[in-house]
């Protein structure tokens, strides 16, 4: 009950301070990362949170599904082909670049071997739709910048998984999964994703059926909520189920989304806010003590170089803003996506798993404080460069 009682606590101080944050570079998701770890053994020891339980995983595994189905329904929303460039770069270039880079730090900087080097690199490579909600659900956000950032943090965790699941087997000398059984597990789940929304929206069509429009809002849910348990009940990627069924759901039947976006949005922020704080719970003094030297650098460069300059190179000769490129260049929060995965080397008991975790849970740390701390300036840029742009007069340029 402590962890319930620490919850309602920091959520009563969030929503105080939410109007305060909202100008501000004060972050909230900080405040339940900040809440956890005082309560969890980092502090006064209040509950106890392993690594190696279900609470850490179950929690985070919710909250990335929850973020990515509200996500999802507004990712088909641009009809723009142009808006599709960005996110589709990021994806097939800035991705692997990004993983390279952190493979080639990890393995000169630290004593982890070059596969044990690629799986952090791996692990390190995707953008955390939780945190990435933080810039796109801002006012003032360009739209190709918010669309951006929402697929490409939307579909990259899926992608990565058959590698990190690949070099687990390896680093554990296993036999090497059916990496068609991977593909299908992929496939499957964005299948699963556009069959519930199909059912949804035929349902909606059948003139036997009312729905009552105070409950509308909840059809959404349902089908969430049924695509989540059949995909582990499947063993399909629950995360590509999400993102699939909410962007088909606003597709194919929008008049069932009426109302929906709002409660989706609080239960998106909800477990966000959980899962961030069950994570600082789970870290501790020790654990920071097991990163190497080397690993301090690497997760700092993660952050400062290899995602920005990964993502630069990828937008190349594309017709993207300068200052939007700029911004998704440094808008790549390592967070619950990659501590799933960081969890699944734990699991797993491979040789350097204590090792790759620690970095990857110091990694994390570090972009929550440096990523929720700077949206709003971000945003607040864009807000004034919309303003000036506003008041110039035609075929001028504000200074």
């Amino acid at each position: 009950m402590a962890i319930a009682a620490a919850f309602g606590l920091a959520l009563l101080v969030a929503v105080l301070l939410s109007a305060l944050a909202e100008r501000s570079a004060l972050s909230l998701p900080l405040v339940f990362l900040i809440t956890g770890f005082v309560i969890g053994h980092g502090g006064f020891g209040l509950v106890t949170v392993s690594s190696s339980g279900d609470l850490v995983r179950r929690v985070a595994d919710v909250a990335l599904f929850t973020v990515l189905f509200t996500d999802g329904m507004r990712a088909l929303a641009p009809r723009d082909r142009t808006l599709w460039a960005p996110p589709i770069r990021a994806l097939l270039i800035g991705m692997p670049l990004t993983a390279a880079v952190i493979t080639l730090l990890a393995w000169g900087l630290t004593d982890l071997p070059l596969a044990a080097a690629l799986l952090l690199g791996v692990i390190l490579s995707p953008t955390d739709p939780v945190l990435v909600s933080g810039i796109v659900r801002r006012s003032g956000v360009p739209r190709p910048l918010r669309h951006a950032l929402n697929v490409e943090s939307g579909v990259n965790d899926g992608l990565a998984l058959p590698a990190v699941v690949v070099l687990i087997a390896v680093l554990g000398s296993r036999d090497t999964p059916d990496v068609g059984t991977l593909l299908g597990e992929l496939a499957g789940g964005a299948a699963l994703g556009a069959v519930g929304a199909a059912v949804l929206a035929g349902a909606a069509r059948l003139p036997v059926l009312a729905v009552h429009q105070r409950l509308r809002p909840l059809a959404p849910v349902a089908v969430a909520t049924a695509c989540y348990g059949t995909a582990h009940l499947l063993h399909l990627n629950p995360y590509l189920a999400a993102f699939v069924a909410g962007a088909m759901v606003a597709k194919t039947a929008p008049q069932m989304c009426g109302g929906f976006q709002p409660l989706g949005d609080h239960l998106a922020e909800l477990m966000k806010f959980l899962a961030l704080l069950v994570f600082g719970a789970l870290l501790t003094g020790g654990m920071l003590a097991d990163v190497p030297a080397g690993g301090y650098v690497v997760a700092l460069l993660a952050l400062l170089l290899a995602r920005p300059a990964s993502l630069l190179l990828s937008f190349l000769g594309s017709e993207f803003a300068r200052r939007q490129r700029l911004a998704a260049s440094w808008f790549g929060p390592k967070g619950l996506a990659s501590v799933v995965y960081g969890l699944y080397v734990v699991q797993a008991g491979i040789p350097y798993a204590s090792t790759i975790f620690a970095v990857v849970a110091l990694c994390v740390v570090l972009s929550v404080i440096a990523h929720t701390t700077t949206d709003v300036l971000v945003a607040r840029r864009f807000r004034q460069d919309e303003s000036a742009d506003a008041g110039a007069g035609p075929g001028q340029r504000p200074p």
